[in-house]
């Protein structure tokens, strides 16, 4: 059921993904090519002027807000280059919430992974680092992946303010309602893809959360 809901989830997000760029974006677009035509014959007016370059600068704020919400959506460097540039462009983005992301990624990855695992990995990551930027006190983390003949391993660690990793088995890890909810989800689907995710903490020694999946033997 868990894998289920998964692959309905990706798809949800792909397909609301696809509505913003297909229509919306281009619906922005075209708002701004028409409010760039209106200003060249406005110049002679300058309240008119003024406000339709007030219009084009909400335009260009909401097309870089739907730009952001397709990429965290459904990322197409994910989808386009696979999961090693999809967590190099994570800690891109995660500079916007004053998260410094180091990543390391095998130069080979050999690898193929059926999609829903890569999105789960991928959001998981995603997940983590955002925990680490709410919760952690510090500004850097590191994403660590290894890639064996069997299995796949990612590892996220800060360095901040660390927590009881015992508590947070238990349920009564700090970070409040979301963030437990955040890691209990991370741990079902990993188990439902027969994989793990291990959390080892210490208050003010950091956090290192691994996440493990079998890899299935190339056709």
């Amino acid at each position: 059921m868990a894998t289920e809901l998964n692959l309905a989830e990706q798809q949800e997000r792909k397909r609301l993904a696809s509505e913003l760029h297909d229509h919306l974006q281009h619906l922005l677009v075209l708002g701004k090519i028409k409010i760039g035509q209106g200003k060249r014959h406005a110049q002679s007016i300058p309240a008119l002027m003024e406000a339709m370059q007030q219009v084009d600068e909400v335009l260009a704020d909401a097309l870089r807000y739907t730009r952001t919400l397709v990429a965290e959506l459904s990322p197409a460097v994910l989808r386009d280059l696979g999961l090693p540039a999809a967590l190099k462009w994570l800690a891109e983005y995660m500079q916007k919430l004053a998260l410094t992301v180091t990543v390391s990624v095998p130069e080979q990855f050999p690898a193929t992974l059926p999609e829903d695992q890569a999105v789960l990995l991928f959001q998981s990551v995603r997940e983590l680092l955002i925990n680490a930027s709410k919760y952690a006190g510090t500004g850097a983390a590191a994403v660590t992946m290894q890639c064996g003949d069997e299995e796949l391993r990612i590892h996220v660690r800060d360095e901040g303010a660390g927590f009881d990793s015992t508590a947070a088995a238990a349920g009564t890890a700090p970070g409040g309602p979301s963030s437990k909810f955040g890691l209990f989800s991370i741990r079902e689907r990993m188990a439902a893809l027969g994989g793990s995710f291990d959390v080892i903490s210490a208050p003010g020694q950091g956090t290192t959360a691994t996440l493990t999946l079998p890899l299935l033997p190339a056709a």
